[in-house]
């Protein structure tokens, strides 16, 4: 699954830990299918609490594989809140205070003094294998037409000057075929 590159990163790299090097703090930015809300309940808590056992803040911009935080916040609401960070609001479990999930909108985010713009979500083009073979499919994987026209409206707001953006996925006229 999407989540094994994050558990491998955390589990093989010791060293980037020490304690010695750790600075002021440390993100890792995950952009998409980062397993902790594929399933939208508590089957991810083993893999968050390893996660948190390292002096990491995780930043996860919400990949096609996974629930929107926004709905397992719905169905949980006394186990998640919104907080501020980044100069932005985000998703946290409490529970899992060091894992911080992007808003399922785009959103500009102020990261290491850089105006980062974040796009969630993409289109899943293995939906047709997902649902045959019983995998989880998220019928929201998408920005709706009305969220996009809300990234537009931002990114208007700031005259499109962002200096980096961060998405699961590119726009699809830059989609590599080629590799299909």
């Amino acid at each position: 699954g999407g989540w094994q590159p994050v558990r491998d990163f955390v589990q093989r790299a010791p060293y980037l830990f020490r304690q010695k090097d750790v600075g002021e703090e440390n993100v890792l930015i995950c952009l998409g299918d980062f397993g902790g809300n594929y399933f939208g309940n508590h089957r991810h808590d083993e893999f968050k609490k390893k996660l948190s056992n390292r002096p990491l803040t995780y930043f996860v911009i919400r990949g096609n594989h996974e629930e929107r935080a926004s709905n397992v916040a719905a169905k949980h609401p006394d186990e998640w809140h919104k907080e501020q960070y980044f100069n932005g609001s985000v998703w946290v479990e409490n529970k899992f205070p060091n894992i911080k999930y992007a808003l399922d909108i785009p959103m500009i985010y102020t990261i290491d003094g850089k105006k980062t713009l974040v796009v969630p979500g993409a289109y899943s083009i293995d939906k047709m294998y997902r649902l045959m073979n019983g995998y989880g499919w998220f019928p929201q994987e998408q920005l709706s037409e009305e969220e996009k026209n809300e990234g537009l409206s931002l990114l208007d707001t700031c005259n499109w000057n962002v200096d980096i953006v961060l998405s699961h996925t590119c726009p699809i006229c830059f989609e590599p075929t080629d590799l299909f």
